[in-house]
């Protein structure tokens, strides 16, 4: 009977490789094909996406081989009665991709990660919630996962952990003083001021002995200028300020930028050198590796900057 729904017989042969994954003109088009094949067909224009029982999705047209080209109206047809019958099996639309991320990216990849899944069907499975950065290092060690976000520097230093050419910048972090709600509001536009402004208080850092931006901040306190400053470790410190004792907190704005609780007073002057150029690699390890190549190409995306800039990152890294 299926057949009796065309015009004339289709020929039932298998689709040529090259016919089943059209050639996107980018990376952010490229969303999920694979997830759109189990039981999935194209159409040219405004491409449309036939999942079977997963429903239908609207996509940007891709660029298609000249297979496509060449069979015109009868492939359509093909692919048409292929989705058709894709349509009584059950087929599995949704991959689950595994990441991990240090904290400093903030909420901003919260954010994007929902929305890709939105757009894709898959999900994103973070193997453990983000955390500093020794305590990422240390999960890679006996945890799989498929896409890692880490600090430039350190994506160079574990690269035996990633597939070759897959590691790639995403965006920047830089730092900000915060204060309590109803507390002083000080001038930190220069380096000098700054310096005034934090004579004889007591700022709050994220814990030095795992958080990466702890240590920096210590270390920028450590200098010359700041000899009159009393510097706490803390975990979150950003949250913390507010039923803590001490007068302002120095961390990363994308953390700042998530507490409510907290009055961001702006960005700690430039000159001190306080900033984190953080990225994104596929593992060695990766299940899916294409996936989460497509993962990371998303977050790298220009639609993906002003997501990241809501949040407190500077993206792409000037």
């Amino acid at each position: 009977m299926f057949l009796y729904l065309f015009s004339y017989p289709l020929p039932l042969y298998p689709i040529p490789r090259e016919a089943r994954r059209p050639q996107y003109d980018s990376p952010r088009r490229a969303v999920d094909w694979r997830a759109g094949m189990n039981g999935a067909i194209a159409l040219t224009g405004k491409e449309k996406i036939f999942s079977g029982a997963c429903g239908v999705r609207e996509q940007a047209a891709p660029v298609y081989s000249r297979y496509h080209a060449g069979q015109g109206t009868r492939m359509k047809r093909l692919l048409l009665a292929l989705a058709f019958l894709g349509g009584f099996a059950s087929p599995v639309c949704a991959a689950e991709l595994k990441v991990m991320t240090v904290g400093l990216v903030g909420d901003g990849f919260h954010k994007l990660a929902q929305a890709w899944s939105r757009e894709t069907g898959n999900t994103v499975k973070l193997v453990i919630p983000p955390s500093a950065l020794d305590q990422v290092l240390a999960a890679l060690k006996t945890k799989d996962a498929d896409a890692v976000l880490l600090p430039m520097t350190d994506l160079a230093d574990q690269a035996r952990l990633f597939r070759p050419g897959t590691t790639h910048a995403i965006g920047r972090v830089l730092f900000g003083l915060g204060g309590k709600q109803n507390g002083p509001k000080p001038d930190i536009s220069s380096e000098a001021a700054f310096k005034a402004a934090m004579a004889g208080k007591t700022v709050l850092v994220n814990d030095p002995a795992t958080s990466l931006n702890g240590r920096m901040a210590k270390a920028m306190f450590n200098g010359p200028g700041f000899e009159t400053v009393t510097v706490r470790g803390a975990a979150s410190s950003a949250a913390a300020l507010a039923r803590s004792d001490a007068d302002y907190v120095v961390t990363v704005m994308s953390e700042e930028a998530g507490v409510s609780t907290l009055a961001l007073l702006g960005e700690v002057p430039p000159t001190l050198g306080l900033k984190i150029d953080f990225g994104g690699g596929v593992t060695a390890r990766a299940a899916d590796p294409e996936l989460a190549a497509q993962f990371l190409a998303y977050l790298r995306s220009a639609q993906a900057a002003s997501v990241w800039k809501a949040g407190g990152v500077m993206a792409p890294v000037p």
